[in-house]
């Protein structure tokens, strides 16, 4: 799932920015785009779960997201959440690749999604 944060004030007093998701993954450069994805059949022990984001251009990294660790144990199962959001700012208009890459330190396994986002 992808989504752009607007940078501008949110309407109405103590509200929350608004977040605009793209289905046909087109976005301005003058947000965040937020990306939400699950990861299934993980290992269940805390600190285990790690993922990184990238911006990628003709298959080299443009820009990265830090590793961040999933806490297994304060979510579903089932289920693990990874999330985070990537300022658009300081990237040119064009074509990119955002690649999602988790890592399971317990299987010793790694995997990674990509897909196609315009910058405008």
């Amino acid at each position: 799932m992808l989504g752009l944060q607007s940078v501008g004030a949110a309407e109405g007093k103590g509200s929350a920015p608004q977040v605009q998701f793209n289905v046909d993954h087109r976005f301005a450069r003058n947000g965040r785009l937020g990306f939400a994805a699950f990861v299934y059949n993980a290992s269940q022990r805390d600190g285990s779960i790690s993922y990184q984001a990238r911006i990628l251009r003709m298959g080299q990294p443009i820009l990265a997201t830090r590793w961040q660790t999933i806490k297994a144990a304060s979510q579903d199962a089932a289920r693990l959440l990874c999330n985070g959001d990537i300022s658009l700012n300081s990237i040119p208009a064009g074509q990119y690749t955002l690649e999602l890459t988790v890592t399971d330190d317990i299987l010793k396994t790694s995997v990674s999604q990509q897909t196609k986002i315009t910058l405008e």
